[in-house]
């Protein structure tokens, strides 16, 4: 089990910022069975690509589509991750691997906010003008409420 740690501070706008953490390294999920791979390991935070508090009221008004943030090294690699935005509450955690890219992702994709492109890969494909070698890496559905 993680020990508690305030997400907040890795916003470089924090008045504690810290880029620094000591971590467990877990292979899978840490509570669905993941095994530790190292303990007690410290990490240097280079980057902070995105950060986008999400806000603690629940029932405030969903917007009718996804924010996706396009995760690679360069523009032209093969392999590119999408990771959803996190807006209000009921949300979800979704990240997905598109291998064999022939044209570089927008850095920021729009989707239609429809759990069933969380659910089908073959809905989401399309809705990625056909990209067909999808892989959900993540998904999460049931915490953010």
């Amino acid at each position: 089990m993680p020990t508690t740690f305030d997400l907040s501070r890795l916003d470089p706008k924090h008045s504690n910022h810290t880029s620094q953490l000591t971590v467990d390294v877990v292979k899978g999920h840490f509570e669905r069975g993941g095994e530790m791979q190292w303990q007690s390991q410290t990490i240097n935070v280079d980057k902070i690509v995105l950060f986008n508090p999400l806000p603690l009221e629940s029932g405030l008004n969903k917007s009718a589509n996804n924010d996706y943030h396009t995760l690679n090294y360069h523009p032209d690699d093969k392999v590119q991750f999408i990771v959803n935005t996190l807006s209000v509450r009921p949300d979800a955690d979704h990240i997905v691997r598109i291998d064999n890219v022939q044209t570089p992702l927008p850095s920021q994709l729009t989707l239609a906010a429809d759990k069933q492109l969380f659910i089908s890969e073959k809905l989401l494909s399309s809705a990625l003008s056909g990209k067909e070698d999808i892989t959900r890496i993540y998904l999460e559905l049931g915490e953010l409420k």
